[in-house]
């Protein structure tokens, strides 16, 4: 129950921030970016957005990054407890740390982190500081329809300022 709450109140924060005036154009900053390898295909968004929050109920800092194609295929992920530079393994054994490639033109998404059908990855943080967030990922997210369908995201690398919110 906890996991479909964050997930929930994640996709509306996505919503709601996606909707400003800054991540509304396309990314044009060469520093700023979102790429990766899915199976034979190569991601790189247009536009994304990077957002940083405290869970009053924990103390945790949240961390949640969304990049998306024009085509609305997106790569999107949340670390709950976020302390900086370091691994981050993605597991059904971390509480809300997760990544997931969603497929926009078949409508759902291959994640590390459903219930019953858990993949698995590592998000590589190598820069971090007040504005802006860089590192490396990789990850085999499953299918919530389907746990034996699978899609193999690798090579991915991101850098990103924080959207600042109003």
């Amino acid at each position: 129950m906890k996991e479909s709450l964050f997930f929930i109140v994640f996709f509306f924060t996505l919503l709601f921030n996606s909707c400003s005036s800054d991540s509304s154009a396309p990314a044009e900053s060469e520093d700023e970016y979102v790429t990766a390898s899915i199976e034979s295909d190569v991601f790189k968004s247009n536009y994304y957005h990077l957002i940083r929050t405290t869970d009053t109920a924990t103390g945790n800092t949240v961390v949640q990054l969304g990049a998306y194609e024009d085509n609305g295929d997106g790569i999107i992920f949340v670390l709950y407890d976020f302390h900086g530079v370091g691994k981050y393994t993605l597991n059904n054994s971390v509480c809300c740390d997760y990544i997931s490639y969603v497929n926009g033109s078949v409508g759902f998404d291959y994640s590390t982190h459903h219930l019953g059908c858990n993949g698995s990855g590592e998000i590589n943080i190598t820069y971090a500081d007040e504005n802006k967030v860089e590192g490396t990922f990789f990850f085999t997210g499953k299918s919530l329809n389907d746990c034996d369908v699978s899609k193999t995201i690798t090579d991915g690398e991101f850098s990103s300022k924080y959207q600042t919110t109003n």
